[in-house]
């Protein structure tokens, strides 16, 4: 079962720099997105992780509702990546940034 955290958790780690990965679409991306968050389409980044990501780093996984960064980190963690999705995903935000 993925690790998942809350908004609220991230905004408090917020200091410490962490690896986001939006999977939205780049439209969607383009309209809002934490500051910090790269943008990698969900399937690109399942279909080809090796491209992105290493297994010695943590990444954080958002999405507009929680589904498919939940469903991404279920594909990835069996391959050893560490993946962490956000509950709720841009939809549980109060603010858009």
């Amino acid at each position: 079962m993925p690790r998942s955290i809350s908004m609220t958790q991230l905004s408090q780690m917020m200091n410490s720099n962490p690896i986001i990965i939006d999977i939205r679409d780049p439209y969607q991306f383009a309209q809002s997105h934490l500051p910090t968050a790269v943008n990698i389409p969900y399937q690109t980044l399942v279909m080809y992780p090796e491209r992105y990501l290493n297994r010695q780093d943590t990444y954080y996984l958002i999405c507009a509702h929680g589904g498919e960064s939940y469903r991404a980190c279920m594909m990835l963690e069996p391959s050893g990546y560490q993946v962490i999705s956000i509950v709720g995903g841009y939809s549980s935000m109060r603010y858009r940034y």
